[in-house]
């Protein structure tokens, strides 16, 4: 497939895909079905710089605003998330394990 094609096929379906998850909270597909999608995107830009744009999916957060905006939500438990570049292999949970249990560590000494 042409590489600007397949370009534009997945910022479209990566867009659909937001709209479903972000806003509509329907999503369609699998968190790691998306991070692949979006990872398959990374690497085009990267391979072809021209091709970025600033609408693209990587350069920009899904979702519209559910609150008010200037209200502060405060959690009781840091939110911690498994950042998309990991790779999902036995070595990449074990890292993603051990940094939540140091952000928490961090966090319980504090109290």
């Amino acid at each position: 497939m042409d590489y600007k094609k397949e370009y534009g096929e997945l910022k479209s379906k990566i867009r659909y895909h937001m709209v479903k998850y972000y806003d509509e909270d329907t999503p369609e597909i699998s968190d790691a079905e998306y991070d692949a999608l979006m990872l398959r995107l990374k690497e085009l830009e990267k391979e072809h710089p021209g091709l970025v744009s600033d609408d693209s999916p990587t350069r920009i957060i899904g979702g519209s605003a559910k609150r008010t905006a200037g209200v502060n939500v405060e959690h009781d438990v840091p939110m911690l998330s498994i950042h998309t570049e990991t790779d999902y292999t036995a070595q990449g949970a074990y890292d993603f394990d051990a940094r939540v249990r140091r952000e928490l560590e961090l966090t319980s000494d504090q109290t």
